[in-house]
């Protein structure tokens, strides 16, 4: 029978605007599209981790950007992070 309606239902455009607004301080959106190959890769790795998929990219960004960096002097360091 589900819940009596409460006429203040709001639509699946509202839902998603309103958690939007909650994340703006928090977060950028990116989106992307992957191939069928690396989605199921990062639904296994999230999974695996018991992550999230923003948290598993996050993850895997960050982990490249210090791989990169380790191999910079520290001239290099300085114009990298001023671009």
């Amino acid at each position: 029978m589900g819940r009596p309606s409460t006429g203040q239902a709001k639509s699946a455009a509202e839902r998603m605007a309103a958690y939007r607004a909650r994340r703006a301080g928090d977060a950028e959106q990116l989106n992307v599209f992957l191939s069928p190959d690396a989605m199921a890769a990062l639904r296994r790795l999230a999974r695996h981790r018991e992550a999230t998929q923003a948290d598993v990219i996050a993850s895997a960004i960050e982990q490249a950007e210090s791989d990169v960096l380790a191999s910079m002097s520290p001239a290099e360091k300085r114009k990298y992070r001023a671009e």
